[in-house]
């Protein structure tokens, strides 16, 4: 979890279903301000209610995080560590170029 709560919540499964059909989450800018741009923008439309709006297919998501992760390697500061106990956002190996 990058911002340390659920996206959506609910008092039974119903609940969270309609939260999660009818709720705009709260943005992870509100609950996590150090997390890049572009890793908001990305969060953001994989949450879209709207199906035109989310990424089309799984390999856009993965470009998007392998083009933060060379801007990591670049020594620019995309991915700053954490300051709660998840610790460090890292992408897993297989997400290499």
């Amino acid at each position: 979890m990058l911002t340390g709560q659920e996206t959506f919540t609910g008092k039974d499964v119903t609940d969270l279903i309609v939260n999660l059909l009818l709720e705009e989450p709260v943005p992870v800018v509100k609950l996590r301000p150090d997390v890049p741009a572009k890793l908001v923008q990305l969060l953001t439309r994989l949450l879209a209610k709207q199906v035109d709006q989310r990424p089309n297919h799984a390999d856009e998501v993965v470009e998007a995080l392998q083009a933060m992760r060379l801007c990591k390697r670049s020594k620019r500061i995309c991915l700053p560590p954490t300051n709660y106990s998840h610790g460090p956002l890292v992408f897993p190996n297989r997400l290499s170029p």
